[in-house]
């Protein structure tokens, strides 16, 4: 660790996907998913757009696909930190190339309802962010703390008096500010 503040989720030793038979199944599931997604490339979008948008419109198809892949992600950053070589190299490179294309392409609009989402990718960020060349980071940790100060902004202009403010978007905006501030520090 550099340091940094982090949800320390542990860095495990490396282990390797051959030895796997003392491995808890979850790492050995998390492995696999982890090595099947080497490959991945990032399709961010601009804008999700799921509220009040019925299953067959076309924002809220195209916001499902792109957030297809962010379990995926979460696994290539757990392997980044856990796995053997070359696993754990080449999952770092694919985890940060993802989190970099979303960070170059998606700004948080404070919208819990859609944004909570992205909690795997904030989690992801956390994993990678120690073992990234700075100038990577400087570009992945502005826009985790943007995830953690939007909400202000999307519920000052919902007033006072809104149910939002006391259901389960609020319930889902903590926990998006909680990661992303814990994460950015």
């Amino acid at each position: 660790m550099t340091g940094e503040p982090s949800l320390e989720w542990g860095r495990l030793a490396a282990f390797d996907l051959a030895h796997t038979a003392r491995m808890p199944d979850d790492l050995v599931r998390v492995w696999q998913v982890a090595q099947e997604s080497l490959g991945l490339k990032a399709s961010p979008i601009e804008r999700f757009g799921l509220v009040g948008k019925l299953q067959q419109d076309p924002g809220r198809i195209r916001t499902n696909d792109a957030r297809k892949p962010f379990g995926a992600i979460f696994a290539l950053a757990v392997a980044s930190g856990t796995a053997a070589e070359p696993l754990r190299s080449a999952s770092r490179r694919t985890a940060t190339a993802t989190l970099l294309a979303w960070a170059r392409t998606y700004r948080p609009t404070g919208n819990p309802i859609d944004e909570w989402f992205f909690v795997p990718l904030l989690q992801a960020a956390d994993l990678i962010t120690p073992d990234i060349a700075p100038a990577e980071r400087s570009v992945l940790l502005p826009w985790v703390t943007q995830f953690a100060i939007s909400a202000d902004a999307f519920f000052a202009a919902k007033g006072d008096r809104n149910p939002a403010r006391a259901n389960n978007w609020m319930a889902r905006s903590l926990l998006i500010r909680t990661v992303a501030a814990t994460v950015a520090g």
